[in-house]
């Protein structure tokens, strides 16, 4: 497991891939980094960026949801384990697509967080 990064302390962030981004059977949002342990991200609550870990799928969420656009969701996660463990991560060739709109996909592929155009809730 990663350990929690020292406040104050400079470092460089490590980047961790993407296995899968995808949509849930609720229609929100999820990402799940590859080769992450069951308590990869237990601590991510700390960052008070509404960003949860599931422990049994291994995954990134919303805390709440229904109240994000999804690329803006995809962003707060990207920012949360960045600043909370100092881990960025990334979309790799490999990585899983579940149920990602292509516009979506498009956003999150180009890097583009700011111009979302998609008021979706999911």
């Amino acid at each position: 497991m990663m350990g929690h990064p020292s406040s104050g302390a400079a470092r460089m962030s490590q980047v961790m891939p993407i296995e899968e981004i995808g949509l849930d059977d609720q229609g929100y949002l999820f990402v799940r980094p590859l080769a992450a342990t069951a308590n990869e991200f237990a601590y991510i609550w700390r960052a008070a960026m509404g960003i949860r870990w599931n422990t049994r799928r291994r995954v990134l969420h919303g805390y709440e949801p229904a109240r994000w656009v999804a690329i803006n969701l995809y962003q707060q996660i990207i920012a949360a384990a960045d600043g909370e463990y100092g881990v960025r991560l990334q979309v790799i060739p490999s990585t899983i697509w579940s149920r990602i709109p292509a516009d979506l996909r498009q956003l999150i592929e180009a890097g583009d967080l700011t111009a979302t155009g998609d008021q979706r809730r999911r």
